[in-house]
């Protein structure tokens, strides 16, 4: 099996949360940034990939006009570039362009599985072999 790239791996603190929403998952994604306002810049950047359609994409070369327009800097730029890629929310695609992605979708989808069926065995003895 090939190795992935671990260039854009990131890391969620979790926590049980009263009441978990998108905007809450972003705040962990970012916890711990230097910029407390990357997780509004990541919500703004991600429902402007949103309103674009289904054929949203951002165009990878148009950097600096953002960060201009958005008055952040580079590093925070791809620092929230990077985050949303590793968790799996945006994607690069043809090379030149970021999307919305539903491969942090797919992730959580395959963990709530894996949860709901280890608890679904509470209570069995683990089967040993001779």
């Amino acid at each position: 099996m090939p190795k992935k790239s671990k260039r854009y791996q990131t890391t969620i603190t979790i926590k049980p949360l009263e009441t978990p929403d998108f905007e809450s998952l972003l705040q962990l994604l970012f916890r711990g940034t230097k910029n407390p306002d990357l997780p509004e810049h990541a919500l703004k950047f991600l429902k402007g990939l949103r309103s674009a359609g289904e054929n949203g994409r951002f165009e990878r070369a148009k950097w600096e006009e953002y960060c201009t327009a958005n008055n952040i800097s580079k590093t925070t730029y791809y620092t929230m570039i990077n985050k949303l890629i590793g968790l799996g929310l945006i994607e690069v695609v043809e090379r030149d362009f970021y999307k919305l992605s539903n491969r942090s979708e797919r992730f959580f989808e395959a963990i709530i599985l894996s949860i709901r069926a280890f608890m679904s065995k509470k209570g069995q003895t683990p089967q040993t072999s001779v």
